[in-house]
């Protein structure tokens, strides 16, 4: 073998290791990388007022339960999205905080009024929880027939802030008119479990 023969074969190997090495790096980067196990998001979640009950759960796997409904989970930093297998999918706002996260989860309540609502003003309701919304003219509200205050409109953001006559903190939450729904995107307070 001549000197020729010996330098290519040298390089031929280190060429092999080099290309190996890459690849390797390569696999490590896409398992570790895309799972997104170091988020803040991945674990379980209680409602505030139930501190003991995960009610949210994020995996690293891409999978989450909402609720008690499991769904397939992707998220950006501003929106998680659920998708079930029935074709279910929810898009739901969030923000992390140093106490925790803040899930917007949306419902739709219905028009109790004749015609279609201009606005927010008058009576909503969704009948399933039994929830509802009053929004009066002079800027007044009342929540499930409760909780009352005064709210303000902000039509270009899409959110109506509430400031309840209640020792509750001010409430911003996003709305959507469509006909005789409106779609409210509520903030419930989370904590992180474990």
């Amino acid at each position: 073998m001549g000197k020729f023969e010996a330098k290519h074969r040298m390089y031929m190997r280190v060429k092999k290791s080099l290309v190996l090495l890459l690849t390797f790096s390569i696999m490590v980067a896409v398992f570790t990388g895309c799972s997104k196990s170091d988020s803040p998001l991945i674990g379980e979640w209680a409602y505030l007022h139930d501190k003991e009950t995960a009610a949210f759960t994020v995996t690293s796997k891409g999978k989450a339960v909402l609720d008690g409904t499991e769904y397939d989970c992707k998220y950006d930093d501003s929106f998680i999205t659920l998708s079930a297998s029935d074709s279910n999918t929810k898009k739901l706002r969030y923000i992390l905080t140093d106490e925790g996260l803040i899930l917007y989860k949306s419902t739709d309540y219905t028009y109790s009024g004749d015609g279609t609502p201009a606005d927010v003003v008058g009576h909503w309701e969704d009948t399933k929880d039994s929830w509802s919304y009053d929004f009066t003219s002079e800027g007044a509200f009342v929540e499930d027939g409760f909780f009352s205050g005064k709210y303000t409109v902000n039509t270009s953001e899409g959110t109506i802030v509430l400031d309840y006559n209640e020792d509750f903190d001010d409430t911003t939450i996003y709305y959507t008119l469509s006909g005789n729904t409106i779609t409210i995107e509520y903030p419930w307070k989370m904590v992180k479990l474990h």
